[in-house]
């Protein structure tokens, strides 16, 4: 149904825009407005501002904004009619209802929340006993239980499928992953006689499911199909239990399994999250990012956890995250350990946990045959870090540790990367964007600019700061007027046929307070500072991919220095 526009205006006015942004990113106080990592596009510098007094996000790096309601549609892929209800029930405010409207009655979110509820039902039920002994005999508490939403899928082809009848379509079930089609056109429930695990965005919403059997049948555990708003890939387990811990120890405790992560957080350890049944990705470490700098690596003791550490941890450090990694005893697992030893102990060996290469030499050392195998464990690793400065610490670390050839480790490194030398740009020149792309930062610059009286000379930038030609063409024509003492250039730029269309655009876009002017000029002279700090970065790649680490080393220096410039 169409809602009146006061009834908009009104929950929109009664919403926290800090607090619902907050479920998705990690913000921090920038002045009068707040900012983090976008989570639209990967980035390891914040460029997403929220302003709480106008009620509105914008992303400077790739364009994203609007308000609360833009916000959730893009983020939690809702529709506006479900985005208005979710900020309705939060603050109170009751909406008019006429029935679903035709585009709410596509969504696969409701059939996914009535699921859940089917699912906890069943296993308060009748057929559930089998399911709550395992729980119990698994030492999940009932209080675990109900924090993570478990369920139970009972026997039989077709106890949910017939649970919706008349609620929702077979279509629309299929598309929400809980049913499949028979090669006959028939349909039958995904998961049976299995416990189930609600699999919740960062705002709590059900988008799929993994499911447990109660024995060693295999395989133990399935998930929900790939659908519209489930990748198993792009989403973590226990993210929304977790998120107020991680606000408060801005770390991330990484575990593989979903037991895993109940376990500790039922032990008091809150900060837990968990992959959705397969190995980290990268979206996955980017998503972990907008929420805390460093991440402890909680894997089984067995070999293949061992492994399966080493090559997260690169996947982890890739994304900017610090890593360090527990090495728990062979044969336990974080649930096994927390049931046998106690979250206490695990805590401990949490907050003594080395970083990689710490690890590698209390752990990969006795497993490797060779001191050739560690050197090429380590460039694997480097190899995945596309940061060369950090990439840089790592081996030099790992080469004064191990007392390996620095020049052997870094060439070996270049070697898995295909490194090979690139183009230099030279240092404070504008960066190659795309025809056609906006520069959303520069134009709401050049906007303010434009529209201020007397602009103070802290707020001139370099040009080499915009990043297009159009704006670097009319800044330039800018300067040159205030340069001839021109008391209003924006007067004499809109009398001239040449910019008097660009300099109206720029002037109506998005009306930015004043305030923020300061921010935005910080924010292009960290740009510049990037810049420069990428030349030097293709520098050191080359002097890493030629064997010359006395270079490197000078050029690692350099770029230290621009960044305690900033």
């Amino acid at each position: 149904m169409k809602y009146p526009p006061e009834i908009i205006d009104r929950v929109r006015e009664a919403t926290d825009i800090v607090a619902v942004i907050s479920e998705h990113v990690r913000l921090k106080k920038a002045g009068r407005a707040m900012k983090g990592l976008c989570p639209f596009h990967q980035e390891k510098t914040p460029s997403f501002h929220v302003n709480p007094d106008r009620q509105i996000f914008k992303c400077f790096g790739c364009g994203a904004g609007g308000d609360v309601y833009r916000f959730l549609m893009d983020a939690e892929k809702m529709n506006f009619p479900e985005a208005i209800q979710l900020l309705a029930g939060k603050v109170g405010i009751p909406l008019p209802r006429a029935g679903w409207a035709p585009s709410e009655e596509q969504s696969v979110f409701p059939a996914l929340e009535w699921a859940a509820s089917f699912y906890r039902t069943e296993l308060a039920g009748r057929t559930g006993g089998p399911a709550r002994d395992y729980l119990q005999k698994r030492g999940i508490l009932p209080e675990t239980v109900a924090r993570f939403g478990l369920g139970w899928a009972p026997p039989g082809w077709d106890g949910l499928l017939k649970a919706a009848d008349r609620r929702f379509t077979p279509a629309l079930l299929v598309r929400a992953g809980l049913v499949i089609e028979s090669e006959r056109g028939g349909h039958y429930d995904r998961f049976r006689s299995r416990v189930i695990v609600p699999i919740r965005t960062p705002l709590g919403r059900t988008v799929g499911f993994g499911a447990r059997t109660l024995g060693p049948e295999e395989p133990k555990y399935v998930n929900s199909s790939e659908t519209e708003v489930f990748q198993k890939g792009k989403i973590l387990f226990g993210l929304p239990e977790a998120k107020e811990s991680l606000k408060n120890v801005e770390e991330a405790i990484v575990v593989e399994g979903y037991m895993d992560a109940m376990a500790l957080s039922q032990g008091g350890i809150g900060n837990v999250v968990a992959s959705c049944g397969t190995a980290f990705t990268e979206n996955q470490a980017a998503l972990l990012r907008r929420y805390v700098e460093r991440a402890v690596l909680l894997f089984d003791g067995d070999v293949a956890g061992i492994r399966a550490a080493w090559k997260s941890a690169g996947t982890f450090l890739a994304a900017g995250l610090t890593v360090r990694i527990v090495a728990l005893p062979a044969g336990h697992d974080p649930d096994s350990f927390v049931v046998e030893r106690g979250a206490e102990e695990l805590s401990q060996r949490i907050a003594e946990a080395p970083g990689v290469v710490g690890f590698a030499q209390s752990v990969l050392l006795d497993k490797v045959e060779r001191r050739e195998d560690l050197i090429k464990a380590f460039a694997v690793l480097g190899a995945q870090i596309d940061d060369p400065i950090r990439r840089r610490l790592l081996l030099q670390e790992a080469g004064e540790r191990f007392r390996f050839d620095e020049e052997t480790l870094v060439r070996e490194t270049a070697s898995l990367r295909g490194d090979k030398g690139t183009a230099r740009r030279v240092p404070g020149t504008p960066p190659r964007a795309p025809v056609g792309a906006k520069d959303p930062l520069g134009r709401a610059y050049l906007g303010m600019l434009l529209a201020a009286m007397d602009p103070p000379e802290e707020h001139v930038i370099e040009e080499a700061a915009l990043r297009e030609a159009g704006l670097r063409e009319l800044y330039s024509k800018w300067l040159e007027l205030r340069e001839q003492g021109a008391v209003e250039p924006r007067l004499r730029l809109l009398e001239d046929p040449a910019y008097r269309d660009q300099v109206s655009e720029l002037l109506t876009e998005e009306d930015w307070p004043v305030e923020a002017m300061p921010e935005i000029v910080g924010r292009l002279g960290e740009r510049v500072r990037k810049e420069k700090g990428k030349t030097l970065q293709e520098a050191i790649r080359e002097a890493e991919a030629r064997g010359d680490p006395a270079l490197a080393r000078r050029l690692l220096a350099e770029h230290q220095a621009l960044k305690d410039v900033g």
